[in-house]
């Protein structure tokens, strides 16, 4: 790319807080928010504990495993387990009333497995028990490290007390196998997708710029946060000046979008997309319309009031957004924490750090339009699709 989008943030970091700062010192990282307890248990499986008393008397409870994909065998411990004899797991789960997500009980992701059981009454010391005993027959199903979560209303000493016992039951857990270190892959040229929906009247265009993950030990520095401040600030602009030029060309919009992918959601390179649901008609004016906006951000960048408006939208927003977060949310955060090395700090100290930037909005704009500028280069990371 133009730029390199590393450097860039790390120096947007610096710009935000100091200055006159060297770049060569070390990057700063947010405390972990105060409810989350971390560390590792003997036999070699870390766990994540998190008091968040928001629904009263329960918790979710989950099992990550770095794992390729999801395998039958992977289903099949809901159905027997060495201490689930008389009752299966998914029977004792049922009678509990535990919830679950659009994925059931099990989500595979790329790269990884994760056994999530929502709502589990804990104010009975039997039930919570005996969810624990699940999770470490589940974990001993697979002889590899492992992350043990559980957010909710718990008191962790408890808790950890009880999983220290059932750790015994484990031998030492293996080290997985050494991985081929990540690669960004560029484009060499634009990339372009067709597929076919059932839906008649309408179509979708979308424009997908993928760039580079934040490495692993940069993942609980600042840099992630000054990403996903740009990327968003990026989305407001160009979909505000898309809804300008649709509604100018007198072309109905039916649908407009925009998608972030970031770092804490996949193993895989960071990508936007943005999408145009227009009648089926339409989707050359479409695809023109957000060709001259994207290439205009590309050649031109944002203005000063424009870019202002954007970032004071997020970052209100982000103040003005709740301070406390569901136990699947958690869950979420936890889960990638371990997968990827993002950070776990609270909202309170995400809204401070920004609150504290000491950087003028000309001297952001600039750092802003340079990584616009690097991000949409349709040579490298651009990829086109249309359904219709």
């Amino acid at each position: 790319m133009r730029f390199d989008l590393k450097k860039l943030f790390i120096a947007a970091v610096f710009a935000f807080l100091w200055s006159s700062r060297p770049a060569a010192q070390p990057l700063t990282t947010l405390p972990k928010a105060p409810e989350v307890e971390t560390g590792t248990l003997p036999c070699g499986i870390d766990y994540f504990l998190v008091t968040n008393p928001v629904s009263k008397g329960v918790a979710d409870f989950a099992l990550v495993r770095k794992e390729a994909a999801l395998s039958e065998g992977s289903r099949a411990v809901l159905s027997s387990l060495p201490h689930f004899q008389n009752e299966s797991p998914y029977q004792f789960l049922a009678k509990l009333g535990a919830g679950y997500s659009d994925y059931g009980y099990i989500r595979s992701s790329k790269g990884s497995v994760t056994y999530h059981f929502e709502d589990i009454p804990v104010d009975v010391a039997a039930v919570r028990d005996t969810a624990l005993l699940m999770l470490f027959d589940i974990a001993l199903t697979w002889p590899y490290e492992q992350a043990v979560v559980i957010s909710g209303d718990i008191d962790k000493a408890s808790v950890l007390d009880r999983m220290k016992v059932f750790s015994m039951m484990l031998p030492p857990r293996l080290k997985l196998p050494e991985q081929p270190p990540y690669e960004f892959k560029a484009n060499s040229e634009i990339r372009f997708r067709n597929s076919v929906t059932p839906v008649q009247e309408t179509a979708t265009i979308s424009a997908s710029y993928s760039f580079p993950r934040t490495p692993r030990s940069e993942m609980n520095s600042l840099v992630p946060l000054v990403t996903d401040l740009f990327v968003r600030e990026f989305g407001v602009i160009a979909r505000t000046r898309m809804e300008t030029a649709f509604l100018k060309d007198g072309i109905p919009l039916a649908w407009l979008d925009f998608q972030y992918r970031s770092s804490t959601d996949t193993p895989s390179a960071e990508q936007i997309t943005i999408s145009a649901t227009v009648g089926k008609d339409n989707v050359g004016e479409a695809a023109s319309i957000m060709g001259r906006v994207l290439a205009g951000m590309d050649a031109g960048g944002a203005g000063l009031s424009e870019f202002q408006e954007a970032r004071d939208a997020m970052l209100s927003s982000a103040a003005a957004g709740r301070t406390t977060l569901p136990n699947s949310a958690w869950v979420g955060r936890c889960a990638s924490a371990y997968l990827f090395g993002s950070g776990l700090a609270s909202r309170k100290a995400v809204n401070e750090f920004f609150a504290s930037r000491n950087i003028t909005s000309l001297r952001e704009l600039e750092l802003f339009n340079r990584f616009v500028s690097a991000l949409i280069d349709p040579a490298e990371a651009l990829t086109l699709h249309c359904t219709a």
